[in-house]
């Protein structure tokens, strides 16, 4: 069985299903129970007998050494024997002597229990594993809270009247209060040795329900305990010592472990925290049977003593806890199984070895007796099972292959191969045939589909619910039992009202008929191709070898091919044009080839396809080695196309367009930078003539590029983020050394000269609406120049003056931008192309973008740097005379509204020099007709009321400033800002500066502190 069973680890129920086989495991399992053995169990336990004892040690041979049988882990063994074992005790638990003495002992344990007796002693862990099941059917039924519950609202009732009153209330049935899991636990507990290592587990889930608390309930924040009532009375205080002992004896054990490891140097100093902890814990559990504090209502569980361990309590952890698992005990049960079995094996082994069996005894002795005697020679494992398979009948021959029908094939002239019409004629008639019988396949899955989505539909309309009511007769039927019969008063009416599954007939015979057509579909599909057809198909094939035999790899026939395929297309075009191999042709026919594709793709985009990608063009640049005018007229060849194809997007032009690209790709890879500017120039020639994009095509041609240039350091998309896309450009500039430092000043040149040129022939409007489908890969492009061209300026000019550098540097950036955001007038005017000058002839100054773009364009941002040398220079200037308009204040408060901090401090330094009186005075005098108006009806001029609005705002937000505050000139503003008409601030826009104020001052301020600063005191006056 040790042999077998392994065998069987991935399909255990090929075991399990086998009725001899199952057998001998039992008589395993029982070989142990012998009349003798039965008696002597009356007097003393010997339980497990030898024979039980090794089959446990088989097992845990099996599970340990797993990688024996190419297992990864033991989990497979484990799970074979566990299905092993219950299904032998699904097999026989319920027959013979065990079902009558399982029948007997059930009303001994709990209903539907796994264990016959309240506890088992001799089975720890698998007591361990039943009673957390149901321990936990127990809590999950309500059974344990609602005691609980119980027996804290009525402190006068007893256990067995509250336990019966839950269950029934739960309808649960009758529970006997003995059949609890606390008395279960607690009874494990006293039946176990103290020195068993699944005590301190067992102690552990006692714990769990011994310390339960009363669940909270509304309007109660304390949580109570009712233990003490499930140890009323004699024999459950006795209980309660018999556990209280228990745990102590436990203590002592493990208390003299540790002093006899303690006294051993060589032992494991992790194992001896091990047994520290382990009893640190039972001192614990020994102080919660002792402590009074645990089961008060007010008990504070953090508060409490170390020694009680006060986070094990408020865990309320099912898990076993680290310190109660004794794993070198458990280990050294297992190492103790294995030596069993290998005593086993070795015993075993000898006795093979020595013992003779009895037909092989003489002779076996006979060359024992003569060393003299050769000894034969032992056969190898594949000669000893091809020997034994000889002992075996000779397998059957396989069946006859049925001898096949020749194909009739139909006679063909030879005149008929010479003719080329006859022939084509020939051809194109079982290619038709091929073409009608596919059509026609086509057709019978189409009505397949058909029949079987009707068939759906109908299904769930094939039986409905119908409302039925119906009257029943029940006849009057005394009972029998007593002297006196009760007299009937008659049949009684039962009103019975159900709903009844109908069948709709209607719908059953549409089934029926759908089902039929469906199966003569079917039988029509299975049927074999008529003979013709077989003939269209074998011509078709030879029509397919010939090609490839007489037109494949010759360069001769590509010409006459290319020119077949485009113009007869259709049937004779898919089969032409897999044979079409222009790598073989000279590098003009390849090039001419090549160039005479691209104006039949619009009228035949797929054969346009299939040819194009024949043309392989990485292989034809390696094989065939071609010079730099032959590669550039192909990429012009390439233009054109694009040129041609991309202005009148057409969604089935993209796989033609997507080809293109990529034969593009490889022409600029290949000895890059040799056709980088030619390239370059290409794109922007397909840019500055394509309005409307197809699937992105113009556009991922500026992405190739980008990305051929900046291979190794980064990789540009479209759906780059705006960070992601500025850091990768100060990456390319900073590690790109594919493009020299001439190139990039070249490209620089180049592109400032073509933008501007642009701009003066077509930008009316600027180059944004000409540009509109690549203003983002252009701008990525001139972004990646101009960082790369200052790089390579500072590192080329090295020694230069950097005044020098700097100037020439923003000379050639500012070039380059110029035909984008540069507006145009003046002098520039005389360069505008003739109707441009006549359209602006009364426009001063030329905008470089069109009045509907403003929308659309970027928000404006100045660096931090920059502000502060134009706040510098500014802030020299004399405010003083400065005379702000309502319109200023306006732009004031805007800017103080903003989060600018830079701008804040500068603003603040400009207002306090502002001679804000005299403002205030010219805006409340009559200096116009309506102010005077206004004031003459009682009214102030809207002006004066805004203008007092707005300086409340700035006098609030500028004091909060730091750097403002520390000015003198800020408190005399303020306190000359008292004597302003503050009356005249509507309440809403005050209380909207207040809040802000609140939201932003130090709360401290209102208190009179010695260091209250004044500029504080003079905004809250």
């Amino acid at each position: 069985m040790a042999h077998i069973m392994p065998l069987f680890f991935n399909q255990p129920e090929d075991i399990t299903t086998h009725s001899k086989m199952m057998t001998a495991v039992q008589k395993c399992l029982t070989a142990d129970q012998t009349y003798m053995t039965l008696a002597k169990s009356l007097v003393t336990s010997a339980f497990p007998g030898k024979v039980l004892s090794l089959f446990a040690a088989m097992i845990v041979h099996h599970i340990k050494n797993y990688s024996r049988y190419c297992l990864s882990s033991g989990l497979l063994a484990v799970r074979f024997w566990q299905q092993m074992l219950n299904s032998d005790y699904q097999h026989n638990g319920g027959s013979g002597l065990s079902g009558l003495l399982s029948w007997l002992t059930s009303g001994t344990t709990a209903p539907n229990s796994l264990l016959v007796r309240s506890s088992a002693p001799q089975f720890p862990w698998f007591t361990i594993a039943v009673l957390s099941l149901e321990t936990q059917g127990e809590l999950a039924s309500g059974l344990w809270k609602n005691l609980l519950l119980e027996l804290y609202a009525d402190p006068q009732t007893t256990l067995e009247v509250a336990l019966k009153k839950v269950s029934k209330e739960l309808g649960l049935g009758q529970v006997s209060s003995s059949l609890l899991s606390i008395y279960r636990w607690g009874q494990q507990v006293v039946d176990l040795p103290a020195d068993h290592p699944a005590l301190p587990i067992t102690m552990q889930m006692y714990f769990m329900l011994h310390l339960a608390r009363v669940p909270p309930q509304p309007r109660q924040y304390e949580c109570s305990s009712v233990i003490n009532r499930f140890y009323q009375g004699f024999v459950n205080q006795s209980f309660l010592n018999k556990i209280k002992k228990k745990v102590t004896a436990a203590l002592e054990h493990h208390e003299a472990v540790m002093a006899k490891e303690s006294d051993e140097d060589e032992k494991d100093a992790s194992h001896n925290v091990q047994v520290a902890e382990r009893v640190k814990l039972l001192r614990a559990m020994q102080s919660w049977l002792e402590e009074s504090r645990l089961y008060d209502s007010g008990v504070y569980l953090p508060a409490l003593p170390p020694n009680l361990l006060p986070k094990k309590l408020m865990q309320a952890n099912w898990e076993p806890w680290p310190e109660a698992v004794d794993v070198d005990a458990t280990e050294e049960a297992g190492r103790r199984l294995l030596r069993v079995w290998d005593q086993y094996r070795k015993k075993a082994s000898f006795s093979s070895t020595v013992g003779l069996s009895p037909s092989a005894s003489p002779n076996r002795q006979g060359r024992q007796s003569n060393p003299d005697q050769r000894t034969v020679p032992r056969k190898t494992p594949t000669e000893a099972i091809l020997k034994r398979l000889t002992t075996y009948e000779s397998p059957q021959p396989p069946p006859p292959i049925p001898p096949m029908s020749p194909l009739h094939l139909p006679h063909i002239h030879d005149s008929t191969l010479i003719d080329q019409d006859a022939l084509l004629y020939l051809v194109q008639r079982y290619t038709g045939l091929v073409v009608e019988h596919s059509q026609t396949v086509n057709l019978w899955c189409s009505e397949l589909c058909a029949l079987d989505c009707v068939y759906r539909e109908l299904v769930p309309q094939l039986w409905s619910n119908a409302h039925t009511k119906t009257i029943l007769t029940a006849a009057c039927t005394p009972p029998k039992v007593g002297r006196k019969q009760p007299e009937c008063s008659g049949h009684a009416s039962i009103v019975m009202e159900f709903s009844e599954a109908r069948l709709n007939e209607g719908i059953k015979v549409r089934i029926d008929q759908n089902r039929e057509q469906h199966d003569v579909v079917l039988q029509r599909c299975q049927k074999p191709p008529p003979l013709q057809l077989c003939q269209a198909a074998l011509i078709s094939s030879c029509a397919g070898i010939l090609g490839q035999e007489f037109v494949r790899g010759h360069a001769d026939c590509q010409e006459s091919l290319v020119a077949q395929v485009l113009e007869w297309g259709g049937k004779l075009g898919g089969l032409l044009a897999p044979h079409f191999t222009p790598y073989v042709t000279p590098k003009h026919v390849f090039l001419m080839l090549y160039s005479t594709l691209s104006p039949y793709a619009p009228s035949a985009p797929d054969h346009t396809f299939m040819l194009l990608s024949k043309f392989d063009i990485e292989r034809w640049l390696a094989e065939s080695s071609p010079n730099s005018s032959d590669r550039s007229e192909l990429i012009n060849t390439i233009a054109a196309a694009f040129m041609s194809l991309l202005p009148g997007p057409n969604p089935t032009l993209l796989m033609v367009l997507e080809l293109y690209r990529v034969h593009l790709r490889s022409l600029l890879a290949f000895k890059f930078p040799e056709h980088y500017t030619e390239v370059l120039n290409v794109m922007l020639q397909i840019s500055a003539s394509t309005q409307e994009d197809c699937g992105g095509v113009s556009s991922g041609l500026w992405y190739d590029l980008m990305n051929k240039i900046s291979v190794g350091i980064t990789t540009f998309s479209p759906e780059m983020e705006r960070n992601a896309l500025n850091q990768a450009i100060k990456e390319y500039a900073q590690h790109q050394t594919i493009l020299s430092p001439c190139m990039v000043e070249d490209t620089l040149k180049m592109l400032s000269n073509y933008f501007v040129k642009q701009r003066l022939e077509f930008g009316l409007y600027g180059l944004y609406p000409k540009y509109r489908l690549h203003t983002q890969p252009i701008a990525t492009f001139l972004g990646l120049i101009s960082h790369a061209y200052i790089i390579s300026a500072f590192h080329t000019k090295y020694g230069t003056p950097q005044e020098e550098i700097v100037r020439e540097v923003w000379s050639g950036v500012d070039s380059l931008w110029a035909g984008w955001v540069t507006p145009l007038g003046g002098r520039d005017r005389q360069s505008f192309s003739p109707w441009l000058r006549h359209l602006t002839h009364d426009i001063r100054l030329l905008l470089p973008w069109a009045p509907s773009d403003t929308s659309s364009a970027d928000a404006m941002e100045v660096k931090s740097h920059v502000l502060a040398v134009i706040h510098a220079h500014f802030s020299a200037l004399p405010w003083h005379h400065l005379h702000p308009s309502l319109q200023d204040t306006l732009i004031f408060t805007k800017v103080v509204e903003q989060y600018l901090p830079e701008c804040h401090n500068f603003i603040g330094g400009v207002l306090v020099q502002i001679n804000w009186n005299k403002v205030v005075q010219s805006a409340m005098s009559p200096t116009s007709s309506s102010t005077a108006e206004a004031q003459g009806q009682g009214q102030e001029a809207p002006s004066a009321v805004k203008l007092h609005t707005c300086l409340l705002n700035l006098l609030v937000r500028i004091s909060m400033e730091p750097s403002v505050r520390q000015s003198s000139l800020l408190q005399t503003l303020l306190l000359e800002a008292e004597s302003f008409s503050w009356w005249l601030v509507d309440s809403e826009s005050f209380q909207r500066v207040v809040n802000w104020w609140v939201m932003s001052c130090d709360p401290r301020i209102v208190l009179a502190l010695p260091d209250r600063n004044p500029v504080d005191v003079a905004i809250i006056q």
